[in-house]
């Protein structure tokens, strides 16, 4: 049994208490020893009181008459009536009170020092997670950035490919000078094609290479470029995704300082 459960503190001098002394000159030590016994059957209650109608079957268990037990409890001032129906102890409700707030102390210490406990030792398992979430995020990061590199080194890859090819090319077999043959052209081409020096090969593929040399003119971008621009999209076939990039860099032109080689590196980026 939990000994708090049965446990209440008691003055080493109560027989000192005036109150006491009275009931001791009146009616002995049997007197003093009916209100200890009262005391301790209260201290078992739950609201530390006890119904004054027990009073009898009290008395018959102490082995005393009935009269000097109703005469303990109300004669002495020891015990408080409560509304004509129970009886308790002012003193020992005080004293269990001072005790019920010790021992919720003492509870709330013993949580509070079970987590500190707990998260002392939890602290090297944080630190270790922590660390991995650290470690993980810049694994991740530096991925990223490999990844990032690794397609900027293939775009120049494929667009120095692109411009040595194209070198080879006007190296060994220059493009067809324009001859006047203004109808391979899917519309003509003017002094546009007269100024960059090329024809459109006659194979029945839809272009609009008279619009792409414009619009390539207009953008300043070099000869070489614009052959290169040329070859990419098949002398401005139609459908070709050149035709959804011009817009775009003809808004920004002024910001963009190389616009063909911006163009030829789009038209070389995979989708």
């Amino acid at each position: 049994m939990n000994r708090e459960n049965i446990y209440f503190s008691h003055d080493a001098n109560a027989m000192s208490d005036p109150k006491c002394m009275l009931l001791i000159e009146q009616l002995g030590m049997e007197g003093y020893g009916m209100f200890w016994g009262l005391v301790e059957m209260l201290r078992q209650q739950p609201e530390y009181r006890l119904p004054l109608a027990l009073l009898p079957a009290i008395a018959s268990r102490f082995k005393v008459s009935e009269s000097k037990i109703k005469t303990v409890v109300s004669a002495y001032g020891l015990f408080i009536i409560e509304n004509e129906e129970f009886f308790f102890s002012r003193s020992l409700r005080d004293r269990m009170m001072l005790m019920q707030e010790k021992r919720v102390r003492r509870q709330l210490a013993g949580i509070k020092s079970g987590e500190a406990r707990r998260a002392k030792a939890l602290a090297p398992k944080n630190e270790q997670c922590s660390n991995n979430v650290q470690a993980m995020f810049k694994q991740c990061s530096n991925n990223t950035e490999q990844r990032k590199e690794k397609k900027r080194k293939e775009t120049e890859f494929l667009f120095d490919s692109s411009l040595r090819s194209e070198s080879q090319i006007n190296s060994s077999s220059p493009l067809t000078p324009h001859g006047g043959t203004d109808a391979a052209s899917g519309g003509g081409g003017g002094d546009i094609l007269n100024y960059y020096d090329l024809t459109p090969p006659a194979d029945g593929i839809d272009r609009n290479f008279d619009a792409l040399s414009r619009r390539l003119k207009n953008l300043k971008v070099s000869e070489s470029d614009f052959k290169s621009i040329c070859r990419l999209t098949n002398f401005g076939e139609i459908g070709n995704k050149v035709w959804a990039l011009l817009g775009p860099v003809e808004l920004r032109k002024d910001e963009i300082k190389d616009r063909g080689r911006y163009i030829i590196s789009l038209l070389l980026k995979k989708e």
